[in-house]
This record gives C-alpha cells, structure tokens and sequence, in this order.
C-alpha cells in the first residue's frame, strides 16, 4: 500500500523511497515504478524536471478552468438568446479592384469565419453541438483531449509547445483572417478539372510540394494577401483543405498506409510513366547492361512464374506454361517471355505430334521464339478440339520430363488467366527500402527521384513488422532489398556484423581465435559457403523446435551463435515458449514433459507461420541471402572510405592537415558529381563526415596525399579509389571483362589492408563483403541502380511532412501528406484515375499543360523538359550596367584565330559568349571543363580543355565550342597509376568543334607534383560576399600544362575507359603471390599480438615488484 504523507510526494511500503506526484502525473509511463530517496527528495524539487512538470500542471488547470468558463458562457447564452447561425450569401461589401493606396476592408475581419452557408438545424439539439463543435475548433487540441480524458502523458514542456513563438503568435494573428466563401458545393470547371478554379489548383499545387512545405499561418497570410489584391477567387483555409480532402476521395488514394495496390496502379494509368515499366526480361542491345531487367536474375534465376505471365497480341492473350500454336502451324510450350530491340520473344519448348498423334516435347533444349507469330493460344486449341494427348517417351529432355512429372500438363490453362478474368495481367517489380529514419535535412533533394513512393513508417514496429502488414494486402514478388548493412542483416534473419559468422551471405567466420589462425585469415579474402533463405528457414525451425522441446535459453543462444542466425521477429515466440514451458514446470512440476511438449506443439500449430518467422523469409521469388546486394553508400563510402580516411588524417600533425586542406581546396571540381567542396569543414569536422564528403574524398585524396603518406597507404587510397569508380558505374559494355576489373581491384584493397592493417580484414565484415561483389553484379547489373543514396534523401521529404505537425501520430500525418502529393502529381501529369462513380477521369488539359509551362514547378515535381545535345547556355548580361544587350565577340579577337581549322569558319562573324554546353551523353559542359570529341578533321575521338563556348548572332546560330588539345602520353604515371595528358609537341593547340560533337565530360587534376606548385598565393577571404582583411594561402598552379585523368572520379568513369587504350586502365594487381603476402601478414600479425601480450606481462611485473 502507499502512504501519501507530503505535499507532493508518496512513500513506498519500506518508508525510505519517495515518488514525486507532479512528476508522475505528467510521466506516468516514465515514473510508475521509478522512486528515488527520501533523502534526495529535495535536489529533486530544485530540479528542472520537477519545475517543468509543476509548470505544466499549473497550466492544465488554468486552461482547463478557462474552457470550462467559456463553456459555461456558450451554452448559456445559446439556451436564452436562441442564437442562429447567420446565412451569408455574399461578401459584405463588393471587393474593389485593387488599389495600393486603399485601405484595407474593413469588414474583411468581421465576416472572416463565414466560410460558407449552412441552414440552421431544426433541431435545438444538433444546433447546440454545431455550436459547440465550432467553440471546440478554435481552442487548443490538447484542452480538447483533456476533455474526452485524452491526456499528453510522456509529453515535457517543450512537446506541449510544439510551435515557435513567432509561429504561434503569427497563428493567433491571421487566426480569423479568412476569406468569405458563399458555399462549399465542388461544381468543377472543365477548364481546370478537377478543380473548380485556377486559384485552387495553384494553392494545391504548393501546398503539396514534396521539399517545401508551408506552415498554416504562412498560408493564411498568403491568402489573406491575395484576398485583399482583388483576388475573386481566394478561398478560405479551411475551404481548401476541405476541397484537398473531397479530391483525394474523388481520386482513390487515402490511404493510412499507404495502398501500394493504388501506387502501382497510377503508375500503369499514367501515360507518361507506363511506357517506361518493363515487364519482361530483356536483352540488351550491343551487349550494354544497366538495368535490372537486364541481369542474370530475370533472365534466368528468377522462377518464371514470378515473372509477367502473359503476352497481348491484339487482345488474344497467350500464357507461359500453355500450349500454343504458331502461324507456320508448329505447337509451342512458352516458359519466358523476354524483348529484344522492342520486340517481345519467347523462351519456349518445341512439341511436336508422335505417329499416333501424341504430343512430344523433342526439343534438347528452349528455343527463342517471336512472340508476334503465335496464333492460337490453349483456349483457342480447345475451342477447335485441338489438344492432343500427351506423351513421355526416351526422346524427351530431362528438362521437359520434370515439366510433365510437375503436373505441366494437367495445369492447363494456366491459373493465372482465372485470375485475370479475360483482362491482361502482368507483374510489376518492386524494390522495397527499410531504414531508419534521421533528422537531418539531406541537401541531397530528391527533385529528381519522381518514381519513389512510400507505403509506411513507425516509431514502434520494426520493418518486418511493417512488411508483414504490407504481404497481407497484395500477392508480392520481391526483387531486391536495398537497404543499410543492419537492415539487410535484420531481413536475412542474421545474427549482425558482431557475431561469430558475420556474413549474412555465406557461412563464412568463426571463433575469433580460429580467425587469428593462418588458415582461418586467408579464409576472409574469398567467398564461404553460400546461404540460402531455405538453410536459413530450416534454422529458425529448429529453434523454435527446440524451445518447443523444452531447451534451455542458453542452449539457443548457442545454437545462434554456431549458425550466425538469429530473428528477432522469431525470437519473441521462443522466448514466449521458453517463459511457456517455465511457468508450467513451476505450476504442474508433477507433468510428465512429453505432454508439456505436446501442449506447446498444439499452441505453435494453431498460430500462422507468417507470424512466426519473417515475412521475408517466406516471400515468393526472394532470397534474402542473394537478393540484399552489397550496397555501396554504407559498404564503400561510409564503410572503406571511411576506415582509409581516419587510418590517414588520425596520424597527421596539424601542420600535415593544413596543408592538406590547401591541395584539396585547389581540386578541379568539373565532373566530380559533388557539391563545392570546404576543405576546412571536412578537416575540422574529420571524424564526423557524411557520405556526401566522404564522396569528395575518396575522388580526390589520391591526388593530394602524395608527400604525407607513406607508400602503402598511397597504395589503399589508390585501390579504393579505382574500385569505388568501378562500382559507380550506370552500364557495363562488356560483362567478363568489367568482372574481371571489380575482382581485381577488390582485391587490391584486401591486400592493400592487409599491409598497413590486417586487423581491419578480420573485424570488419564490410572489407569480406567485397568478396560477393562479383555474384551480385550478375545478379542485379550495376549496383549503383540499387544504391540507397535517393532513399536516404528521402529525411528532407519525412521530414518536410512532419515539420508542421503535431507529432501525436507521426505515421499518420506522413502518410496523409504523402498520399496528398501522389494525388497532385497524378493530376498534374496525364494520370487517370478511377473516380467514385466508377468513371476513369483525367485533369483537363489546362491543368496538364500548366507544369510544361513553368520550369520552376518542372524542377521541383522532378518532371522538368529534356534538354537538348548541343545546346549552349549564353554568358548572362550585367544587369547594373546600362547596356542590356549581350555582347558579341569576333572570332578574329579570340584564339579561335590559332585553330587548326579555322579555315573553315567566318572570323569575321559575330558570336554571343556561352558558359556552357550540353554534350551527347547530356552533361553541363562548363568553360574550363575537360571533354572528349569527335574531331572534324579525321572524325577521330580526342581530348580537349574548354576554352570557349560561342554561339553564332544570326544567320545558322552555329554554336561552336574553341578546345585546346592534349595528346594522351603512351605510360601511367609513375606515382598515381593513371593517364597522362599532355600538349600537342609541347605547345597550346586550338581546334574549332561544334557542340554536337562533343562527347562527355570528364575530370582530369593539373600534375602538381611534376610542375611543382607551391603554396605562395594568398587572396582575401569572403565574408558576406565581400573581400574581407583576413587572407587566406592557396595553391598557385605553375605553368605547366601537363594533367592527370581522374579515374577515380565517379562521372562518367565508363565512357572514359571505353575512349582509353585498356592497357591505361586495367586494374593491376597489387601482389602478384598473394597467398604468401596474406600469410606472412597473418603471421606478423600473430608476433604482434604476442609482443604485445609479452609487454603488457613484463609491465605486469614490474608494477608487482614496485608494490612489493
């Protein structure tokens, strides 16, 4: 019992532990079984805890009486006065056409609630609730939760004042500045359908927005604004989100979470989208693989059945696993469906007729077939009554044998044309991303990433949890789990990277001390023994059996730890078991254990498995120990890159880290897809960078570490820096060869690392994964196409969705407001919808040509124009001076004089100056920057440095681009391993070329350490974008124009290597007898251990004797 003896405070039974009553009022989920000492209990009341939740409590009871008082008075004065409503049919006063000068309306405030007509109720009852509904709408939400017994216990002060004071006050302000409104019925205008107005569309439009979110007070400014500009059209806030709510009904896409059946679904009805989903496996043309329909996966791991089912040809459907009929009358059996140069073929057995009309699958193995020249599918064969009887004989295939032992036959037609029901059907894959979600407001935006949908979030359920409930609603396939090390581990149903076997990919690990062994250290350079989610399955099963059975939790564990497999969706029903088995041994210790064990079984057996283990486990055409493929954000960059970075600047003096940042800051950022790099950030903030810096780093480091390293670190940055190019890569020319280059450069950095490092191999699993990149690029084609980089900019969009809300249900309001941006977009493209009425509606074309129209909007929806080859960008005019026209330039005052061609051009003709242009490959190609062309004298590929970029005033507008060229030197160079460009016989060479013949960009770093730059050049340092007195040193590039191609550099890393001789750019190994370096490492890595065990022994000693 409690004895309550202070003000403020409770005992507990022993009279010696307190309990703070404001506290727990306010925390009773923190405090119900925290106590603290008598003797502390009056720190605690100077504490800014207890001040807090006096203050809050204070403020509940003011409030609550103020409510109760204004209760009081509404309800009175409704009971004697018999108050109405009043019927406002239009504004007061008409609304004058606008007038700077004019005050404002003054009875603009006094009719501001009048949104729209309401008939007063007959009944005196229900027009006392509408009464006091609107009383309730303009408190607080919180004193209304107080009210229906809804308290905010776990909320502090600061949660309960969510708003800043400026947001509040701003609120309170513009609180009653609404627009008058004559009614709330939606008649839609045909010229802006769906919606009414122009106006409305336009405040839809931004209030949906994915990175730029508008609080409520912001908004009712903005419409009070427009409203007192003569705006006719302004509504009110609450008309508009009234308006919000009946479209998205209108439209079908409410969702709590979000209906990936209505996501998928308005991407196959928007014409803009449809054509770019791909439904089949497909072939690639010139052997260039980029995309996941390209690999190994479709094409020939996955099941067929996993696949696109079905085949429209002009609206006769034919099915994989059916028999068909050919135009040249021959019968077919197709098992795949796949296109080749837009084209769809089939991969398909050949059934030929016996002589006694029996149907012979003959083939020895599928042959490709064009889908065009099917004719009769299986019904049409069964109209005619032309199924033949089937047969198995010694001609036939092992392969069309299991078709017929499977029951192929007998499943004819197949079942998915049931399913259909004469409609075609196909299947869309889907990679689903499961992360954690940060705080940080990502520069990366995601304006680009339009075809990123989300389903859910949570604070409280994991992402199985999560997944679960989404394989409930719609019959999955999975392609891929592109998610963080942690999370993949979590869907493998793995142990994590701390355990004994810490691959979630292969059986690969051990005991520590088996690792330390020489065998056991060799063993982390290459692959174990590949996992499968059947192996993995089995496992779990086994727990599960043995909890059932009555095992120990220590035995379990250890059943965890041999296999590296542990679930923690699994695991809560063996700890259930375990607690089970516990509670009815105490209970009935008499039972014999056989029926205790029986007991579990029959309570296991009458649960779903699906609730039992991971959904991913038992997903259709998954595997999650093969379809979670290495991901390069967390693996490389934050992974690799990371360890190289802090094993090199940890041991720099703060004179090395200065002159660093100097070399790093001089860095040429032309085509190192990155952001202006701050060199003094990075070396402050060294051991805290995000991906985006580490990116930075890990292109340029090379270059500027020379001189402040020693040769075997030089040597890891080197391998990195190649490999981390090569998995960058958007497409592969040539697949064995582009293998061949990962395996070796992987390669290179374990033994790299194992030089300066080789703890690192054994305690980061993230170097041994490096092992598997070769089987998940056969897998999925180029990993940077399941990187998880515009996943994680998604933080801005969650964030954005969140920022003004009241954070009492996160998942709710995040998935309302995402839900809200589906449905614009699918207005503001050519999407149709399906309406209530059962009508399939469109936007009007008013609405659809309005984002063509405004780049802005283009940008930030993510659906901005293509740009053109070729194009140029012209040189901006100087707005403060007087001249406003551009100025023009004669080729005769340029270098354009001194081309090899000039000959071929006017130089006497006029030219605007450009600040860019876009190459074929459609890169921004800056004055400055190094580009590869074609040349217009032998139509050969060379390099060149931009020099200027003109377009012609009048006549053709040629628009031409002045390059100096560089011839390619016929060695690497000696330190960096990489292509050397230097000038044609060792003087500038100019060469006129038009912009459609310039091929890409890319990125090459002047060759300091061969021109010997110094650091002698200072320059004022910017502040408030003016020169300020503080001076900064910087790198003087001297006068040697002698440069180095970046192969580290990300951009464009394949079309630089296809243009170079291979012999420049093949990866070269290391170690060429790396067996004996790894185990000479793993030996001296022994001694070391033993040294220091010797050491720490004798200092052991030493400080015995002193004590002594």
């Amino acid at each position: 019992m409690l004895k309550i003896t202070l003000i403020g405070f409770q005992y507990d039974e022993s009279q010696k532990n307190v309990q703070c009553i404001p506290y727990s009022r306010i925390h009773p989920h923190l405090y119900a079984e925290k106590w603290i000492q008598y003797k502390s209990r009056n720190s605690h009341l100077q504490s800014a805890d207890h001040q807090d939740a006096v203050q809050l409590l204070q403020m509940q009871e003011a409030r609550r009486q103020q409510f109760w008082k204004e209760h009081d008075q509404l309800v009175q004065k409704q009971l004697t006065e018999n108050l109405q409503i009043p019927r406002i049919s239009k504004p007061l006063k008409p609304i004058p056409a606008h007038d700077s000068s004019a005050p404002p309306n003054p009875d603009f405030w006094a009719m501001s609630d009048e949104d729209f007509i309401m008939d007063p109720p007959d009944d005196p009852e229900t027009h006392l609730k509408q009464e006091l509904a609107r009383a309730f709408s303009s408190w607080d939400s919180e004193i209304g939760q107080e009210f229906l017994g809804e308290g905010i216990a776990g909320l502090n002060i600061n949660d309960v004042m969510a708003f800043h004071d400026d947001e509040v006050d701003l609120l309170d302000i513009m609180g009653n500045a609404d627009v008058a409104n004559e009614d709330l019925t939606y008649e839609h205008s045909d010229e802006w359908f769906p919606y009414p107005s122009c106006t409305m569309f336009l405040f839809d439009t931004i209030d949906n927005l994915p990175c730029i979110r508008i609080s409520e007070s912001i908004m009712r400014m903005i419409l009070w604004i427009m409203h007192q500009s003569g705006i006719h059209e302004t509504p009110s806030l609450e008309k508009l989100h009234k308006f919000q709510k009946h479209l998205r009904e209108e439209s079908g896409n409410v969702f709590f979470m979000n209906d990936i059946r209505s996501l998928i679904a308005k991407d196959w009805a928007d014409p803009d989208v449809q054509p770019h989903i791909h439904i089949y496996p497909e072939i690639p043309e010139n052997g260039v693989v980029s995309e996941v329909f390209h690999a190994e996966k479709w094409r020939r791991d996955m099941d067929c059945h996993y696949l696109s089912p079905m085949f429209d040809s002009n609206g006769v459907h034919f099915y994989i696993d059916e028999l068909s009929r050919l135009a040249d009358g021959r019968l077919v059996i197709p098992l795949r469906w796949l296109t080749f140069q837009k084209r769809v073929y089939a991969d398909a057995f050949l059934v030929t007729l016996s002589y006694n009309g029996e149907a012979v699958i003959c083939e020895n193995q599928s042959i490709l077939i064009d889908a065009s020249t099917l004719k009769s599918n299986y019904l049409d064969l069964q109209d005619y009554n032309e199924i033949p009887p089937w047969t198995c004989n010694i001609r036939m295939t092992a392969c069309a044998e299991t078709a017929l032992q499977s029951g192929l036959p007998a499943r004819m037609p197949n079942p998915d044309c049931v399913i259909a029901g004469g409609d075609p059907l196909y299947t869309s894959q889907v990679d689903f991303f499961c992360d954690d979600v940060s705080g940080n407001h990502s520069k990366e935006m995601t304006f680009k990433e339009s075809h990123i949908h989300f389903t859910s979030t949570s604070q409280h359920a994991s992402s199985t949890e999560q997944f679960y409930s989404l394989k409930k609603v719609i019959d999955m396939y999975g392609n891929a789990a592109t998610s963080d090390n942690p999370a993949q581990s979590e869907q493998c149903s793995h142990a994590g990277s701390q355990s004994c076997h810490n691959c979630r990919k292969c059986n690969l690990g051990g005991e520590k001390k088996l690792l330390k062994t020489d065998d056991g250290y060799i063993s982390l350079f290459k692959k174990g023994t590949s996992r499968s989610k059947e192996g993995v399955l089995s496992e779990l099963q086994a727990q599960v059996a043995a909890a059932t059975n009555g095992a120990s939790a220590m035995h379990i564990q250890k059943m965890q730890t041999n296999s590296g497999i542990k679930d923690a969706y699994t695991q809560y029903w063996i700890d259930k078991l375990l607690e089970m088995y516990k509670s009815k041994v105490f209970q009935q210790p008499n039972q014999p254990k056989s029926e205790i064990v029986q007991e579990l079984k029959v309570f296991m057996d009458a649960i779903d498995q699906d609730k039992i283990y991971s959904g991913f486990l038992t997903l259709d055409g998954f595997d999650p120990t093969k379809d979670t493929p290495v991901e390069i954000l967390h693996t490389i960059l934050l992974g690799i890159v990371k360890y190289t970075w802090h094993h090199t600047h940890s041991n720099w003096s703060p004179a090395q880290k200065a002159v660093y940042a100097l070399w790093l800051q001089s860095t040429d950022e032309n085509a190192l897809s990155i952001q202006s790099i701050c060199a003094n950030y990075i070396m402050q903030y060294a051991n805290s960078l995000i991906g985006r810096q580490l990116k930075t780093i890990n292109q340029t480091s090379t270059f500027h570490v020379f001189g402040l390293v020693n040769d075997n670190v030089l040597a890891i940055w080197r391998s990195v820096g190649e490999l981390s190019a090569l998995l960058w890569y958007p497409e592969i020319c040539n697949m064995d060869m582009y293998l061949e280059d990962v395996l070796v450069a992987a390669q290179n950095v374990l033994d790299s690392f194992s030089v300066v490092n080789p703890q690192r191999i054994v305690d980061k699993i993230k170097l041994h994964l490096l092992n598997h990149l070769g089987d998940d690029i056969q897998h999925f084609v180029p990993l940077v196409r399941v990187a998880t980089e515009r996943y994680e900019a998604w933080n801005a969009i969650f964030r954005s969705c969140l920022i003004f809300s009241n954070h009492l249900a996160p998942s709710r309001d995040i998935a309302w407001q995402l839900a809200s941006q589906e449905g614009l977009r699918q207005c503001l493209s050519n999407g149709w919808w399906l309406a209530s009425d059962g009508e399939w509606r469109q936007s009007s074309s008013q609405v659809r040509g309005f984002v063509h129209s405004q780049p802005i909007l283009q940008r930030i929806l993510g659906c901005d124009a293509s740009i053109l080859q070729g194009s140029v960008r012209l040189q901006a005019t100087n707005c403060s001076s007087k001249q406003q026209e551009r100025e023009t330039k004669i080729l005769e005052n340029t270098k354009g004089k001194l081309a090899l061609n000039s000959a071929s051009y006017s130089m006497s003709e006029n030219y605007f100056r450009g600040t860019q242009l876009i190459s074929n490959s459609l890169d921004e190609c800056p004055v400055g920057g190094w580009v590869a062309f074609k040349s217009p004298i032998d139509e050969k590929p060379g390099i060149g440095h931009i020099n200027a970029i003109f377009e012609q005033v009048s006549g053709d507008k040629n628009r031409i681009a002045l390059l100096q060229i560089f011839d390619l030197a016929s060695n690497r160079h000696p330190m960096l391993g990489m292509p050397v460009l230097q000038q044609r016989h060792g003087e500038e060479t100019f060469l006129i070329v038009s912009t459609k013949d310039i091929l890409f960009l890319f990125n090459a770093q002047h060759d300091c350490q061969f021109a010997k730059c110094e650091v002698p050049g200072v320059h004022q340092r910017k502040q408030e974008h003016e020169d300020s007195d503080v001076q900064d040193a910087f790198i003087e590039h001297k006068p040697v124009d002698v440069y180095i191609i970046n192969l580290h550099a990300f951009y464009n890393a394949h079309l630089i290597r296809e243009l170079l001789p291979r012999t420049l750019t093949q990866p070269i190994p290391i170690f060429s007898a790396k067996y004996q370096v790894k185990k000479s490492k793993s030996e001296s890595e022994a001694e070391a251990r033993r040294a220091k065990k010797r050491k720490e022994q004798e200092e052991k000693d030493i400080g015995t004797t002193e004590f002594s």
